[in-house]
């Protein structure tokens, strides 16, 4: 744990097993500071954009970490998501770069990809509580958007994994008479391959659909190969696999 710190939580690890999360008073308090764990260094705190409060969730090989830290202005308890590269001999002493929000106060940084691509979640505006997923990427924040159409309590969204070749998968809403229903989603940014827009996974996994609704993407890898969560018709929840064929996801 950093100094001072009675609680730790490792979020991610890269294949140099060089290890990021967060470090604090107690579990998920304010408190926390982001951290990278090195054989060599052990734990070391990588700093906020200027406020007291940081946590880190994902590093690639090239040593670039995403997170979210606290900033020094503006709104109170803002926080922004970021990146950091860690450069060996350097001491660790890089700032923090802010990528900003898409509005609001509020952005977080959970998963990046080789070509140091982050997506997560922000706020799109300081009046409500909506959140869109983003993807950042060549210096912008690119507003993902979401499956709500026009209905103001759907509009909801997170990218929670991207992989090498930019695509994206989190979680969406569906309006409906019963209220939002929340679906798992697949977005491609690839600029070289067939970009799309956010898609609803539970229409590409084909009949499967008829027995499960695909709560949340949570991982996706460089074959296209997605794990989720799901939902059968008695309520209960599952673990799944998905495997791309023919341009579709199939259970």
């Amino acid at each position: 744990m950093l100094k001072g710190g009675l609680f730790s939580r490792a979020n991610g690890i890269n294949n140099w097993e060089q290890v990021v999360g967060f470090s604090g008073p107690d579990r998920d308090a304010e408190g926390s500071r982001a951290f990278v764990w090195t054989a060599a260094t052990g734990m070391v705190d990588l700093g906020t954009l200027g406020g007291a409060y940081a946590q880190a969730y994902g590093i690639n090989d090239a040593g670039f970490i995403t997170g979210t830290a606290q900033t020094a202005d503006g709104w109170i308890g803002a926080t922004h998501a970021f990146l950091y590269q860690i450069v060996i001999g350097d001491g660790f002493s890089r700032p923090m770069i802010d990528l900003g929000t898409l509005g609001g106060n509020s952005s977080h940084g959970l998963a990046i990809n080789a070509q140091n691509h982050v997506v997560g979640y922000s706020t799109i505006n300081t009046t409500d509580s909506r959140v869109h997923a983003f993807f950042y990427g060549d210096g912008r924040m690119v507003d993902l958007g979401s499956l709500s159409g026009k209905h103001v309590k759907a509009d909801k969204s997170a990218a929670l994994a991207i992989n090498s070749t930019d695509q994206v998968v989190g979680y969406t809403y569906l309006p409906s008479n019963e209220g939002p229903i929340q679906v798992g989603f697949l977005y491609n940014m690839s600029a070289a391959g067939a970009r799309t827009g956010m898609q609803d996974l539970n229409g590409l996994i084909g009949s499967a659909a008829k027995q499960y609704r695909i709560l949340a993407a949570t991982g996706i890898n460089d074959l296209g190969e997605i794990v989720a969560t799901a939902v059968d018709g008695a309520g209960t929840v599952h673990a799944v696999l998905l495997t791309p064929s023919f341009g579709e996801v199939r259970q």
